[in-house]
Parts: structure tokens; C-alpha cells; sequence
């Protein structure tokens, strides 16, 4: 199972077409986990269509705490072997990126692989257009190499959700631990 965490404040609209592209993903186990850190636009009423929904988790803060301490929360909150950050205002436009993920996950079983990645848009909502943010790799890169080069020769993806994180190796790397999980620290996890 793939656990989809998002943190969001006060992002309503956007947090509709987010989850909305999860559902539309032709892939169908996974869990989503909202950690909502006390909105105030009416969040909790959006999200009516979804509560009862098996595979949806909505948790609240009772006072405003932060992107961190919310994807921290969400992601003890997690069960599925596989994990994917994505933010309020990230979606998905490939309905099946997860399955490709989880393939390239099964296909690689004894390469121990940490995360599957894919490349990503940056949408201008202005000009109406998208740019491709690629990682600079294909192919299978050794951890280590990965970490020494990342911001030289291989580029931080954009955001973590195109991204499928081993659960387990978030929690061996101290990922529960963590006072800060954003995406520059969750890449220096694996």
C-alpha cells in the first residue's frame, strides 16, 4: 500500500484537485492521510466527500504547527510500505504513476531501491503553460552517489510527490525523529 500525505492550510480549492488526482490514479492501494493544520476556509466541509471514504484519513492540529510537524504527524500516521509527500498545491496529471512506481519497486526487488522518481511540471497558471523540471538521471543511481552529487550533477525534483519513498527506509534513516521534514530533508534522509 502506497500512504499519500499531504499537509494544508487554508487551501481548500486546491487541496480538492490534489486529492481528486489521487482518486483518479489506476492504481487503487493506497491511503490518503490529510494533516490539516487548523484551517479556517471551510477545509473540514470540502473534505465531506471523502471522510467516509475507507482509505481517507483526516487528522486536524488544534492550533496552527506548521508543513513540518504535520507531514511528521501524517506520516507516523501512515500504514502502507510505501510512501509519497505531496503538497496542497501539487497534483498528478499521469493517472498511472503510481503503478509505475510500484512496478519499478517489484521488478527491482533485490536492488533495494529507497525511491522512485519521476520528472515534474511547473505550471504557470498566468501564461497558461507547463515547463518539465527534470532530475538530470534515468536508471538506477547508488544512494551514495545520488547524495554526493545532488544539486550538481543530479537536480532535487521539484517537489516530493513524484516521488515513492520505501517506508522503511525513511523510518531507519530517523525519518519519526525529525524536527523539519521538508523536501530538501527528506532527500537527505535515504
Amino acid at each position: 500500500m502506497i500512504s499519500v500525505i499531504t499537509a494544508t492550510y487554508n487551501r481548500k480549492e486546491m487541496l480538492k484537485q490534489m486529492i481528486d488526482s489521487i482518486y483518479d490514479q489506476d492504481y487503487h492501494d493506497f491511503e490518503v492521510i490529510i494533516v490539516d493544520d487548523c484551517s479556517n476556509d471551510g477545509t473540514y466541509g470540502m473534505l465531506e466527500p471523502y471522510r467516509s471514504k475507507e482509505n481517507f484519513s483526516y487528522f486536524c492540529n488544534e492550533k496552527n504547527m506548521g508543513p513540518g510537524y504535520s507531514r511528521n504527524y501524517g506520516f507516523t500516521a501512515a500504514r502502507g510500505d510505501y510512501v509519497i509527500f505531496i503538497d496542497d498545491d501539487d497534483y498528478y496529471v499521469d493517472s498511472s504513476f503510481f503503478t509505475k512506481a510500484i512496478k519499478t519497486f517489484d521488478e527491482n526487488r533485490s536492488s533495494n531501491i529507497s525511491f522512485v522518481s519521476a520528472r515534474s511540471y511547473v505550471e504557470n497558471v498566468r501564461t497558461n503553460s507547463r515547463t518539465v523540471q527534470e532530475i538530470g538521471c534515468t536508471g538506477f543511481k547508488n544512494g551514495t552517489d545520488f547524495m554526493l552529487n545532488l544539486s550538481t550533477k543530479y537536480r532535487k525534483p521539484q517537489s516530493t510527490f513524484t516521488t515513492v519513498f520505501k517506508r522503511s527506509i525513511l523510518v531507519q534513516a530517523g525519518m519519526k525523529d525529525m524536527a523539519m521534514v521538508n523536501d530538501y530533508a527528506k532527500w537527505h534522509t535515504p
